[in-house]
């Protein structure tokens, strides 16, 4: 059992059987706290990122690899001039930037243990 302790005294607790090295928390701006542990401190900072990302609340399929029906082509297209954006691209640029804004708001804590 490893124990992480952060600077607001929140304490998450990793009972897993990897060596980890680091411990991560991030407080939303809602005051939402989402917490974990990684293998090393780069790898924590990344995961803390992803996992602040993903609770935006926005998600958009980004694009799909390999071939692909164009009827899908056309249904993405339409859907982002639906919302607004001139095609899919722009709608996941403005996607990316969302998401990234957000985890600029979002405190993020990176500690050893």
């Amino acid at each position: 059992m490893i124990k992480s302790t952060f600077s607001n005294g929140y304490e998450d607790i990793y009972n897993g059987k990897r060596a980890v090295t680091a411990g991560w928390m991030v407080i939303t701006p809602s005051d939402t706290i989402l917490s974990g542990h990684s293998i090393n401190a780069k790898t924590a900072g990344k995961t803390a990122r992803a996992a602040a990302a993903d609770r935006c609340g926005l998600h958009i399929a980004y694009g799909a690899r390999g071939a692909v029906p164009l009827r899908y082509l056309q249904a993405r297209e339409k859907h982002a001039k639906d919302q607004g954006y001139k095609s899919h691209r722009e709608l996941v640029q403005a996607a990316k930037s969302h998401r990234a804004a957000f985890v600029e708001q979002c405190h993020i804590e990176i500690v050893s243990v």
